[in-house]
């Protein structure tokens, strides 16, 4: 399908701009491995890592990657890394019944 893929936008649009490349691959193509990043709020600028989170829950890094991929914990990639924001550790935490640390709390 990769192939069948390429082939497609090469034919129709020799040098795809970004905003074609979005139309294709979400609207059209929704299961393509070529998605595009979702954009950071600007009124979020306090994250934490996912080990951070699965320390605080008493689970593993690997469990709160899982959620993650679930979509049951919102999360940005930056980098490599796969980073979430204070309001929704603290949302996590609260849905777990777990104490809120004051380091994360008043960010």
């Amino acid at each position: 399908m990769r192939r069948r893929f390429r082939e497609f936008v090469r034919y129709y649009c020799p040098e795809p701009s970004p905003a074609i490349w979005h139309f294709y691959c979400i609207d059209l193509f929704p299961m393509c491995e070529i998605q595009p990043e979702p954009i950071m709020p600007a009124t979020n600028r306090r994250f934490i890592s996912t080990k951070e989170l699965g320390e605080l829950l008493g689970v593993t890094r690997q469990t709160v990657r899982n959620w993650i991929l679930k979509g049951e914990i919102q999360a940005y990639r930056i980098g490599h890394n796969l980073k979430i924001p204070s309001s929704e550790a603290v949302r996590i935490l609260r849905q777990y019944q777990q104490p809120v640390p004051s380091w994360l709390e008043g960010a």
